[in-house]
């Protein structure tokens, strides 16, 4: 921050991932004001969960729709 190195820094090794709820996930605006690089798309990680079966970046694309009118 400001610059500034940090004092620490914690490395993370993920062995299991669980996908939380669409709600939580856009509560959380984890992809606001701009998307990370580093981190996967909603549809990135179903379609890994799923053999792509289900997500994908058409998944991506229709989910402000989708939300639009099932989330609330």
């Amino acid at each position: 921050m400001e610059g500034k190195r940090p004092r620490s820094v914690a490395v993370i090794a993920v062995e299991t991932i669980s996908f939380q709820c669409a709600r939580a996930v856009l509560r959380a605006r984890l992809r606001e004001p701009h998307p990370a690089p580093d981190l996967p798309t909603p549809g990135d990680i179903l379609a890994a969960m799923t053999a792509g079966e289900v997500g994908g970046a058409g998944s991506d694309a229709e989910r402000p729709d989708r939300a639009a009118r099932t989330l609330w």
